[in-house]
């Protein structure tokens, strides 16, 4: 009797209770009552998944905010950029002078827009307003199909993607020989079937007589081998040692060059996206600012976070 009065105390003390089961907990109780009788009286219980599990746990993906320049007016944006300049930067430069700041960081404070960030605007304006021409020519039939029509009735207002924009601008760059990402760049995770390279890789293997000891191979040794040598995947472990880089040729610089360039011009669009929707653009027949608001899905979102190939549209 005694040993189990210290089994059920110290069950009670754990609390160790299995989610999913039924469990069976003994009621506390005083010294007197330590009969056969009241021990038998025990409760049971169903332990599950508690009610605050099932609706607190986040998402796959968080949803895009509104804009904040409609929920906070006091939100402050980079001139350049046109994204959210955050509290800390904002305090900081509130205490060093009286001026409010102006951009993100040193890198937009010295990018600031230029010439060729005017026309991305300009290209953005002639599209929403539903013109044929651009810079004297005619705008192709591709951009004006890539323009989003509204689907609301009444609705008259055009969605222009910054994918049109691009095209506008430098023309259709997209190739169907083309697959980005990293998965054909990586050595595969899979396991190998014997093939050519695993008897390549055999015959490094140096042939000792019995009792030598173990026999060497070409990959003895601390350094680990460059990846086309070898099945190790190099982007497991992190960055690749020095034994493994490879020297870049001529052809893989150009290429990473004109992907780099490539980007910063798809940026440059988003930017000037940005701008529009939060500083807006002057019309020369209205001669006034009118504003824009980003689209991301058929939903009005916060530009700074914006995602994928989403576009603008008047304010209304």
């Amino acid at each position: 009797m005694r040993r189990m009065n210290r089994l059920l105390s110290i069950y009670r003390s754990n609390h160790s209770f299995i989610l999913g089961s039924r469990s069976t907990y003994w009621p506390a109780a005083s010294a007197s009552t330590h009969s056969p009788a009241s021990q038998s009286q025990a409760l049971t219980f169903s332990t599950t998944m508690s009610w605050m599990d099932s609706w607190s746990r986040p998402g796959k993906s968080q949803p895009v905010p509104p804009p904040y320049y409609l929920t906070s007016p006091q939100t402050k944006y980079c001139h350049s950029c046109g994204r959210i300049i955050s509290d800390r930067k904002s305090h900081k430069a509130a205490e060093a002078t009286s001026t409010p700041p102006k951009y993100c960081s040193s890198r937009c404070r010295s990018h600031k827009p230029r010439e060729k960030d005017r026309r991305f605007e300009a290209a953005f304006l002639a599209l929403l307003n539903g013109e044929t021409e651009f810079e004297g020519e005619e705008i192709p039939k591709a951009v004006l199909d890539a323009r989003q029509k509204p689907k609301a009735k009444g609705e008259k207002r055009l969605t222009i993607p910054c994918s049109a924009v691009e095209m506008l601008i430098y023309g259709d760059r997209s190739d169907p020989t083309k697959v980005f990402g990293r998965r054909k760049n990586r050595a595969s995770r899979a396991i190998a079937t014997p093939d050519d390279s695993d008897v390549e890789e055999a015959t490094l293997v140096y042939h000792v007589e019995d009792g030598d000891g173990p026999a060497p191979t070409a990959f003895a040794g601390k350094v680990r081998p460059p990846q086309h040598l070898t099945s190790v995947n190099g982007s497991i472990g992190g960055e690749k040692g020095r034994a493994e880089r490879e020297v870049e040729s001529a052809e893989a610089a150009g290429k990473r060059i004109e992907g780099q360039k490539m980007a910063d011009e798809k940026e440059g669009i988003k930017r000037a996206a940005r701008r529009l929707c939060i500083f807006g653009l002057e019309e020369r027949a209205a001669e006034e600012k009118r504003m824009c608001e980003a689209v991301m899905g058929g939903t009005i979102v916060e530009p700074s976070f914006a995602k994928g190939d989403w576009g603008v549209r008047w304010r209304e």
